[in-house]
């Protein structure tokens, strides 16, 4: 069982509940179901993360973060986006990160 306030104190998800999330599909909530993802639309997933965020706000943020990568992967080449050029540290504002 998930334990926010362990999770919180630790600064991470222990590894049992993260291959939970894993058997649940839980990184792949905005998955088309064609890829084996659960398939959740945007509205869908929101309310999702709204209840998950409601017991454990660090794994609600912790799921998004997995959203964008396991999506950005379903989309294939579609969603290749050009790197940026690199700056020395100097010049890199707050503002772009």
């Amino acid at each position: 069982m998930n334990d926010a306030a362990l999770n919180d104190r630790e600064e991470k998800v222990p590894a049992e509940i993260n291959e939970q999330l894993k058997e649940m599909g839980a990184f792949g909530l905005q998955v088309p179901s064609e890829l084996n993802g659960v398939g959740l639309n945007n509205t869908q997933y929101a309310k999702m993360v709204e209840i998950v965020g409601g017991y454990d706000l660090g794994i609600g943020i912790y799921l998004g973060a997995h959203q964008v990568k396991s999506y950005d992967l379903s989309l294939g080449p579609l969603c290749m986006i050009p790197p940026l050029p690199s700056l020395p540290p100097s010049n890199i504002h707050m503002a772009v990160l």
